[in-house]
């Protein structure tokens, strides 16, 4: 008797702790055609992207850039900005880590870059800037 009520314990406390928020997908062709952008000359294009790993794969951050929250990440998701040149603060917060992650970036005009989001032990939540081949994989298999 005493099993059945600590594995009703822990199932209850497992599904307390881990809520999931659903995050919106854009249609298929506005997903399709933001995958091929190409930035303007004046601007840098820049992608945040989580792959589907399932290591924190329900867990949901918010992210800013230079201080403006832009979104909600989830996983195989992204996001894509048109950014002036220079450096640029990225950053995301998630209720599991006890301060926000940021990440400083600099960019070009007429640049492409990648960043990319995944959960790292013990740590949390990271942020890692990837080539352009890797960055291309991962919006690839993002949805």
């Amino acid at each position: 008797m005493n099993t059945i009520k600590l594995i009703v314990l822990f199932a209850m406390v497992g599904a307390s702790g881990c809520s999931t928020l659903v995050v919106s997908k854009a249609p298929k062709e506005e997903n399709t055609s933001a995958r091929a952008l190409t930035p303007p000359a004046d601007k840098a294009l820049l992608y945040i992207y989580r792959t589907g790993s399932t290591l924190g794969g329900d867990i949901v951050g918010t992210l800013s850039v230079d201080g403006i929250k832009v979104g909600k990440t989830a996983r195989s998701r992204y996001h894509y900005f048109l950014l002036e040149p220079g450096t640029h603060t990225i950053t995301l917060e998630s209720s599991y880590q006890y301060k926000p992650y940021e990440l400083n970036i600099s960019t070009d005009p007429g640049q492409t870059y990648f960043v990319l989001e995944h959960w790292k032990i013990p740590s949390g939540i990271e942020l890692k800037q990837t080539d352009e081949i890797d960055g291309r994989k991962g919006i690839e298999s993002s949805s």
